[in-house]
């Protein structure tokens, strides 16, 4: 390649190509190459096609004395809570089953829930979402109808303008069929909320919101003594083990809206 100007165009060639990967990364699901970056491909309105979520909290609790004679309270033992959350979307039906287990307890919420959500992402940092839902609630024996909207707020990439891996939304309305025990509506509002991006695409848009955190804590009380009508007991002393368990994971696929 000895001509100067061949060698200029390649190198030029080359150049361009090195700086637009740079700048534009590719999700799991991506196409393997684009003319636009991320920010100008996620800059749509979204229809809301595919949802899951696997949601478990779990709290355990083991109180202990060093005498019988302490639990007074008959407290001593295990407990465990938790909260379970599956929830489905498909064309168009929500179906979100919540189980709260305490101890030897549990209640069942099950919903198929008639429902649209859409996003609206906008290349000024801010978006919109809007949506509706229609469902059958057994507790109230009626049938329930509404709508929801989140006010213009903002969203940014949450690494760097370069990396654009993870997506934040300022008070994202997150989809929980478990508030509508409270609020007969199926969405929670959250103050900032962070996805993984997947895949954008000109007509298809993924994104997913992983987490799992697990904390011990164990207290260990005061001794102390207990007066009890016809026995003094010494040196009582409580202990409290408490682990918890946070596994939750969602994704969102969505469509290009017509």
């Amino acid at each position: 390649m000895r001509n100067p100007k061949v060698r200029l165009i390649v190198f030029t060639l080359f150049a361009f190509v090195a700086v637009f990967l740079s700048s534009c990364r590719r999700g799991e699901d991506d196409p393997w190459f684009s003319f636009t970056t991320r920010t100008t491909r996620i800059t749509a309105n979204w229809r809301l096609d595919i949802y899951s979520l696997d949601f478990v909290d779990k709290l355990e609790t083991t109180i202990t004395f060093n005498s019988t004679a302490c639990d007074t309270g008959n407290i001593g033992g295990t407990n465990i809570s938790n909260v379970i959350q599956q929830e489905e979307l498909q064309d168009s039906i929500l179906n979100s089953i919540t189980n709260y287990v305490d101890g030897t307890n549990t209640v069942t919420r099950i919903y198929d829930i008639n429902f649209t959500y859409y996003l609206n992402i906008r290349d000024n940092g801010t978006y919109l979402v809007n949506g509706t839902f229609s469902y059958f609630n057994p507790q109230q024996n009626a049938q329930v109808a509404g709508d929801f909207s989140s006010d213009e707020n903002t969203w940014y990439w949450e690494n760097s303008d370069q990396t654009k891996w993870a997506l934040t939304f300022v008070n994202f309305p997150m989809i929980d069929g478990s508030n509508i025990d409270e609020y007969d509506i199926p969405i929670r509002y959250v103050p900032k909320q962070t996805f993984d991006l997947r895949e954008v695409r000109k007509d298809a848009l993924q994104f997913e919101y992983q987490t799992l955190e697990e904390n011990t804590v164990n207290s260990v009380f005061n001794p102390y003594t207990l007066y009890l009508p016809n026995d003094t007991v010494s040196n009582c002393q409580r202990t409290v083990a408490a682990s918890s368990r946070l596994d939750v994971y969602t994704r969102w696929q969505f469509k290009l809206a017509e």
